[in-house]
């Protein structure tokens, strides 16, 4: 591991300072709160993925462990450990076989026995990434990387670049969602680490998503081919089926087919031998038998372990007498063997072949496997049957019609039984809970090719019409349970239809189509669309850059989740003359959370969504334009500058949006239209241009005539510290005299202080005043970090000729931050403040009434409590901002003798808990007395501390006011039914009532509350006297109004806190 690495845990949270290896510690040294980078990097666990796939190919003893002596494989597995290799050698190998060769098992092989190796070595780290076609999270570019990184991160957060950290603090989750952010962070961990060697498994990286795949494909060719100077750290393994298109980008490197090596005819014998023995021990084989069907499975198994396990799985039906003759007449390829085995099962004469028909097309379209209880209701099995137990029974009983081509697996990945449990009713019982830990899977995925191609007509088309028919019954399940029952009673396959029918329609490309009996929820405005969009509480999609999470129009849908035929359908239903609600802005009017969806399209990230939206009309916005390129969406730039250069010359705000992420060359091609020019949104967006801002400057700046001081001025508070430094530098600007700069710099809440050290080095003499210390202190809405780390810069910068007067102080001990605030901006200021400055007491009383109090005024009593004096009015205003710990402040009151009366015990009273309470109460005057403004402060304390207080109030020994009218006023308007129990306990028999006041009370809807049925439940003696005295009309009202408050709350008694808490 890396040396020189400090942990501190904070809660639940582990923030890790981290140092680059091989770096000083004051050099790149950083923090982050990695747990929270790791949740929003995490998709999968590799680990959890591997004990699955070791559970369903079991390895043989003795198999696969030649594969360890391959020359080229040592080669990979022992790679040179400088920083920079000349030529890649050996660090990609591609290990390629034919559907059913073991590559898997070969996969966790390798995997298990490097784990072992790797694990005692400091310097080398494995990561690793299981692709399966069964879960659409494990068939993507990004979800490679994000499982490699994951990985690899979590095991050791010391490897962690500076990069991630800088650039998840600016996008958080959104860094993990784009594959060019993924690739650089898969970079920089190696450039970051280049002392360790880094090594990277990937198995059956065929059954990625294809377009997603050449995205990695070009990078490793990219990277490795030698056309790039290539980090030898980094090591690729890679197992996949021998596609062409895969070969295209690895043929260049160290590859092997699996068939090549004569050890594998081995690796069958021994599987062979291991199945045939478990068949002779079930079917009770005698010995010759046995010898026969293993020479006859080793001629026939043509270096398929597949064809074996197909193999053997059928003769477990048949009779031994007929093993072997069964055995000779079955088909040598995998494809002829899936077509007798699904001629038997979905031919005209096979029996139940419409439901197995049904659960084959489920089973192989599902984007997840599915527990038995989802599968039986996506395919509408046995709905009249309540029990789920014989529910589940019925299904596997059909699963048997499938001839072995669907397996039932034991789920134990902790991530798919959580995520199960979160929707979970309560009360589910725990044999519910298991039948929810089964999941159905296709054999094979040459099972799923087959059917998809063999027998695509049987299977409603092919592979798109089957997802469009999944996505219509998952749309067919949220029309028909959600708005009667919501999940309570729906814990099933409605669960997967909500979290999976976008994908569904996504993946049935242009077969997915708007079904009239969907309507309803494809409208806008559409209420079951709401409940479901509130029932996904999908974190993961959105981000700042997109729509809210609920009350979506239906574009927004489209867009977010990259179902292009959903503009379709707003586009011909429009022109219809139905209408539907369409954003043209980014929802910057107030209280409007809404994006547009083009905006929305840049985060889903499909161009052909966003080019349908276009051509559907919707204006450009700003934030569509910044997060395209923001987001690094290719295609979609593309898109914007092939079509809407015209919309951008022509309005300020998107000329500012493009001159911030626009390189100079993009820039060129705005340039070229006939209408551009030179505008100050587009000088201004130049200046805010992190990334290309000094080619865009260097572009324009000359040719727009501004006076270069004055653009300065105008954009220092969004400009990048580069563009400063170039306007300073392209035009010898002379700023010494430009004060006024330095408040405006530190109004850039991105590189304010960057820039303000810049203007210090390049402008020496620029003169601090207190007016311009005043204004950085007073910046409200930045952060109080921001804040600290500008002052700190200004001060060093100043050294011995600093002066902090009173009024920097007291405009220190004033200021107050957006969040959390820990007096930061206060202790820096005191601690330069000279000895000889006095502490006056508008500077504590200030601090004292500042949130921050409990961080400021300790500091401020440590350093200069000589020439404070706390008064009663000083502990009043900090009372609140304390957080109950006032020894310090009552032990300065008291060294000055200052009287705590029945001021401060109320202050407390109203603010503190029990034990803050204490501290002043034991301070107080011996002659101070419980007053009624007490007893109204502690009743306006909530929670537990205001009934606490009051308890302690209330005894005896206390010698409180007796309970007035005003306070039982208070508790009844506020229905503090616990404190009202309390006044009850102590002091109930006191209270006195009238006729106008019950009549008041029970007539007033804001004290029908819990609490005043508890006064009346416990006055009901002296409550029946003054029935007594009113009129027939007035009482027979009384009671109506007191038997339905009785009614409302006839479960709660005045008593019931005190058997809940035992006082």
């Amino acid at each position: 591991m890396v040396d020189g690495q400090s942990t501190a845990q904070v809660g639940n949270n582990f923030i890790f300072n981290l140092t680059a290896p091989g770096k000083a510690d004051n050099e790149a040294s950083f923090q982050v709160d990695y747990s929270s980078l790791l949740g929003h990097l995490y998709v999968t666990d590799p680990f959890n993925d591997l004990q699955a796939l070791k559970r369903k190919v079991d390895r043989v003893q003795g198999t696969c462990e030649w594969v360890l002596n391959i020359p080229s494989l040592q080669a990979w597995m022992n790679s040179p450990d400088d920083c920079y290799a000349t030529e890649a050698k050996s660090q990609v190998l591609w290990l390629h076989g034919n559907p059913g060769q073991g590559k898997s098992t070969m996969a966790t092989y390798i995997i298990e026995t490097l784990s072992t190796c790797i694990s005692a070595d400091a310097k080398r780290y494995l990561s690793y990434f299981l692709c399966d076609s069964n879960y659409a999270i494990r068939t993507s570019s990004k979800s490679i990387l994000r499982g490699l990184l994951w990985q690899l991160w979590n095991s050791c957060p010391e490897l962690i670049p500076e990069y991630a950290r800088r650039h998840y603090d600016q996008l958080r989750k959104n860094l993990f969602d784009d594959f060019d952010h993924l690739w650089t962070l898969f970079m920089e961990t190696a450039k970051a680490n280049d002392s360790c060697q880094l090594y990277y498994i990937i198995d059956a990286l065929d059954e990625c998503d294809e377009a997603s795949r050449d995205d990695l494909l070009y990078q490793i060719e990219h990277i490795f081919s030698g056309s790039a100077r290539t980090p030898s750290n980094i090591n690729f393994l890679i197992l996949s089926r021998p596609y062409v298109q895969i070969r295209d980008y690895l043929g260049q490197f160290d590859n092997h087919s699996i068939a090549s090596f004569p050890q594998l005819q081995r690796d069958i014998d021994l599987y062979i031998d291991h199945e045939v023995e478990k068949l002779a021990k079930m079917r009770r084989y005698p010995r010759v038998l046995k010898q026969k069907l293993s020479h006859a499975l080793s001629t026939r198994a043509e270096e398929t372990f597949l064809w074996v396990g197909l193999a053997c799985r059928e003769l477990r039906r048949i009779p031994s007498a007929n093993a072997l003759e069964f055995l000779e007449r079955l088909p040598r390829q995998l494809e002829s063997i899936y077509s007798q085995m699904f001629d038997s099962i979905l031919g005209p004469d096979a029996p139940d072949a419409a439901d197995t028909t049904k659960i084959l097309s489920f089973v192989a379209t599902a984007v997840r496997p599915l527990t038995l209880l989802e599968l039986s209701e996506a395919c509408a099995f046995d709905t009249n049957e309540d029990d789920v137990e014989a529910r589940t029974q019925y299904l596997r009983d059909r699963i048997e019609n499938c001839r072995l081509v669907i397996d039932i697996v034991t789920v134990r990945n902790r991530d798919f039984l959580d995520g199960l449990q979160d929707w979970s009713d309560s009360d589910d019982s725990t044999s519910e809970a298991l039948l929810e830990s089964e999941r159905v899977v296709l054999l094979h995925q040459t099972v799923k090719d087959y059917l998809f191609t063999s027998r695509r007509e049987q299977l409603n088309g092919g592979e798109q019409h089957s997802h469009a028919i999944m996505a219509y019954r998952c749309l067919d399940q949220i029309n028909n349970c959600m708005p009667e029952r919501g999940l309570a009673g729906y814990g099933n396959f409605l669960r997967y239809s909500i979290e999976y029918w976008p994908q569904h329609a996504r993946l049935a490309q242009s077969s997915f189509h708007v079904q009239d009996n969907h309507g309803s929820f494809f409208s806008d405005p559409s209420p079951v669309r709401d409940k479901w969009l509130l029932q996904r509480n999908d974190g993961q999609l959105f981000s700042i850059w997109s729509s809210a999470k609920h009350e979506l129009p239906l574009l927004n849908v489209a867009a977010l989740w990259t179902i292009p035929s959903l503009v379709d359908h707003v586009s011909q239903r429009s022109s219809r003359g139905v209408t539907f609600d369409v954003k043209l802005d980014d929802g910057e009017e107030e209280g409007s959370l809404t994006k547009s969806p083009l905006t929305d399209a840049v985060q889903g990230g499909c161009v052909y969504t966003f080019q349908k939206l276009l051509h559907f009309g919707l204006p450009l916005t700003e934030l569509a334009i910044e997060s395209a390129w923001t987001f690094e969406r290719e295609a979609i730039k593309r898109t914007i500058l092939q079509t809407r250069t015209h919309e951008i010359v022509q309005q300020a705000d998107l000329q500012k949006s493009a001159a911030k992420v626009f390189n100079a060359g993009e820039m060129r091609i705005l340039m070229d239209h006939p209408d551009f020019t030179i505008s100050q949104s587009i000088l201004h967006g130049a200046m805010a241009n992190e990334n290309h801002g000094l080619e865009v400057l260097e572009l324009i700046v000359a040719q727009s005539g501004i006076d270069p001081k004055i653009l300065l001025q105008r954009t220092i508070t969004e400009s990048t510290t580069a563009s400063i430094e170039f306007l300073i530098d392209r035009f010898s600007l002379n700023l010494n005299g430009e004060q006024s700069l330095i408040a405006k710099a530190a109004e850039n809440w991105e590189s304010g202080p960057a820039i303000i050290n810049l203007l210090f080095r390049r402008f020496p003499n620029i003169e601090i005043t207190d007016d311009i210390i005043l204004a950085i202190v007073e910046l409200g809405d930045f952060s109080e970090q921001h804040i600290s780390e500008t002052l700190k810069i200004i001060f060093d910068k100043l050294g011995p000729k600093l002066q902090i007067t009173n009024r920097v102080l007291l405009g220190a001990a004033r200021a107050e931050m957006p969040d959390e605030d820990f007096g930061d901006v206060f202790k820096i200021v005191l601690q330069h403040a000279s000895e000889e400055l006095a502490i006056t007491h508008e500077v504590v009383m200030s601090v004292a009434q500042n949130p921050n109090a409990w961080a400021t005024m300790p500091l401020l009593l440590s350093s200069r409590e000589a020439e404070i004096c706390i008064t009663e009015d000083i502990l009043c205003a900090a009372i609140p901002n304390m957080e109950n710990s006032y020894s310090a402040l009552l032990c300065n009151a008291a060294k000055h003798s200052i009287k705590i009366t029945e001021k401060a015990i109320a202050a407390a009273a109203r603010e503190s808990d029990r034990e803050g309470f204490l501290q002043v109460l034991n301070a107080a005057d011996a002659n101070s007395r419980i007053t009624q403004d007490v007893l109204l402060a502690a009743a306006a304390n909530d929670g537990k501390n205001g009934v606490q207080i009051m308890w302690l109030l209330l005894h005896e020994s206390m010698n409180a006011d007796e309970i007035g009218n005003e306070l039982v006023d208070e508790v009844l308007l506020g229905d503090k039914c616990d404190i009202m129990s309390v006044i009850l306990k102590r002091r109930g028999a006191r209270i006195r009532l009238s006729k106008g006041l019950v009549q008041g009370w029970i007539s007033n809807e804001r004290t029908q509350g819990r609490a005043l049925k508890f006064l009346l439940q416990y006055k009901s003696a002296e409550l029946n006297s003054i029935l007594g005295a009113m009129s027939a009309d007035e009482q027979a009202e009384f009671v109506e109004r007191r038997d339905r408050l009785f009614t409302r709350f006839e479960r709660d008694s005045w008593e019931d806190i005190f058997k809940r808490r035992g006082e």
